[in-house]
């Protein structure tokens, strides 16, 4: 991998330098584009599991919502549909802090410390307070949603000529989670 560093002039700030990183070669072996096709595609299976599992966990409840509800003693709808949609608004909200990072600091370390958030807060659903188990279901929402921003990793190992199959199983990903789901 070639680092190279340009200096950047703003009319503020005076010189300021920039780092670059680039391939050194077309075919560089870390260059994702440049592995061979096994590991291409064991990667491209692994992201669309990571949002099948988020995916499911959206509608996981759904069925027990009725007893959950009585165990907590909620008697108004809107609670109780609250404890189930507060996932989905969070799958909205995650992307907007999840993507820039993982193009700052790359795929690897922001997934991984996703899923320990989403893990975590879905242990921790199983809670004493109504107040609580929302709370928690939304932060587990916020830590499913970042499987939604590895799309770019598909960028990474395929041209765009390429790039149709494995786009095809990531987008089936998040629709056969919901379907699938008890």
């Amino acid at each position: 991998m070639d680092i190279s560093v340009l200096a950047q002039q703003t009319p503020t700030s005076g010189a300021r330098t920039k780092t670059t990183v680039g391939w050194e070669n077309t075919q560089d072996k870390q260059q994702p584009r440049n592995w061979k096709i096994e590991r291409k595609w064991m990667v491209t299976i692994m992201v669309p599991c990571y949002i099948f599992i988020s995916s499911i966990s959206s509608s996981m409840m759904a069925p027990g919502l009725g007893r959950i509800s009585t165990n907590f003693r909620i008697e108004n709808q809107i609670v109780s549909q609250l404890m189930l949609s507060v996932f989905i608004l969070a799958f909205a909200i995650g992307p907007l802090f999840f993507g820039p990072p993982s193009e700052v600091y790359g795929r690897v370390p922001v997934l991984p410390c996703a899923n320990m958030i989403f893990l975590i807060f879905n242990i921790v659903c199983g809670v004493q307070t109504k107040a609580q188990m929302i709370a928690f279901r939304f932060l587990a929402g916020i830590g499913g949603s970042a499987p939604l921003t590895s799309v770019g990793i598909l960028g990474d190992l395929f041209s765009p000529e390429q790039r149709g199959k494995s786009m095809a199983i990531y987008t089936l990903a998040p629709l056969l989670g919901p379907a699938l789901d008890p």
